[in-house]
């Protein structure tokens, strides 16, 4: 409604990226849409501003590490969305960083990615961020302390929200344990 201001960075194919352009277009939002890789190294040459309303975050490898270095810049989003790996269960485990990650060259599964809610949870606490939604088992919603005051939203545990992703339970007609058990051999840092 107040015509924002946009950025999305995009790792994938290059038809992707110009759909995108083009569907922003149409929209008449104020959206820049760049082809780019994330890593450690790169992420602040994307990145100018201090001030985000709402990053969301889903890279399917180094989400942890990229989110904590984004908030170690003091760069602090009153909305933090992240896909988090329901396969990790209660956990507070994320793969190790990685600037050439890829998922599918990781583990044939694709269960072994980013990092477990607990994880998420852990690392945002420390920055006064409040966890209320989980959604399907794979997104999660941290606010800030001060949006959390002027909403009815209530804070959450992860054990009180925890939910196995149903698309991945279907998919691979398994379980979160089930999949945990297929890559728990593989190296995680506990964070």
């Amino acid at each position: 409604k107040k015509n924002y201001k946009g950025l999305m960075i995009d790792g994938g194919r290059l038809i992707n990226i110009l759909l995108l352009q083009i569907i922003f277009l149409i929209l008449k939002k104020n959206v820049k849409v760049i082809k780019k890789y994330l890593t450690l190294e790169n992420i602040f040459q994307s990145i100018h501003f201090k001030k985000i309303g709402c990053l969301s975050l889903d890279i399917d490898g180094n989400d942890y590490w990229i989110l904590k270095k984004i908030i170690n810049e003091n760069i602090l989003p009153e909305v933090i969305i992240v896909e988090y790996n329901a396969s990790f269960l209660d956990k507070n485990i994320s793969v190790p960083y990685d600037k050439n990650f890829n998922r599918k060259k990781k583990h044939f599964s694709g269960f072994y990615h980013g990092a477990s809610l607990s994880a998420f949870y852990r690392l945002l606490n420390k920055f006064n961020y409040h966890l209320v939604k989980s959604i399907g088992g794979s997104n999660a919603i941290f606010i800030n302390e001060e949006l959390l005051k002027k909403t009815s939203l209530k804070s959450y545990l992860p054990k009180e929200i925890y939910q196995e992703c149903y698309l991945r339970n279907k998919w691979s007609n398994s379980t979160a344990i089930e999949q945990y058990e297929t890559i728990k051999h593989l190296k995680f840092e506990n964070v």
